[in-house]
């Protein structure tokens, strides 16, 4: 093993070349420069410490074990080790997923809070919601309702998939005019 310094702005190339060369100093060094971001990637995945740990020591076990496996050509060594974590933090979410780690209660509360964002608009149910907005958007434009057959959904962009589920249960002749209108302009 060749004779290098232990710092901080050594490549991460190198530290890799100096790792497989036997080096636990540049090992240490390139855990300490990514041990965060793994350790981030993992906890949005998997939302338990004790199993973020677990898979931070994984991940850089795997790293320190398959270290001559690693292409430069396919990514950097940051992609490559982020990688690991974010595949291994999956396989760990659907085997804690399956053996029931996550409580009934935390999924029903993010159930809660999902069905709650649009339902409490204005002390309205979904349904009174939906057919206010449908009626909205309906009045916006050439300053008619929808033409017949039209619906809601087809106008909406798709990042709005909650309120074009909920338009597709109004049924069509439940138009609803807005303040200073009686009926719908006449096609």
């Amino acid at each position: 093993m060749l004779s290098h310094e232990h710092v901080d702005s050594l490549a991460d190339d190198d530290l890799l070349r100096n790792i497989v060369q036997g080096c636990t100093d540049c090992f240490a060094l390139l855990f300490h420069r990514y041990c965060r971001q793994v350790f981030s990637v993992s906890f949005r995945i998997i939302r338990d410490k004790a199993e973020t740990e677990d898979i931070l020591q994984e991940v850089f076990l795997s790293i320190y074990l398959q270290q001559e496996r690693y292409d430069a050509s396919r990514g950097s060594i940051r992609t490559w080790i982020l990688q690991f974590a974010y595949f291994k933090s999956l396989l760990r979410r659907r085997y804690l997923r399956i053996r029931h780690f996550y409580n009934d209660e935390e999924l029903s509360e993010s159930r809660e809070m999902r069905g709650s964002e649009t339902s409490d608009l204005l002390g309205m149910s979904s349904a009174e919601w939906a057919r206010y907005v449908e009626t909205g958007i309906a009045t916006l434009g050439e300053g008619s309702y929808l033409p017949p057959g039209r619906t809601l959904a087809a106008r909406l962009p798709h990042r709005d998939c909650r309120l074009r589920r909920l338009s597709d249960q109004i049924p069509k002749e439940a138009a609803v005019p807005l303040p200073g209108r009686s009926d719908p302009p006449a096609e």
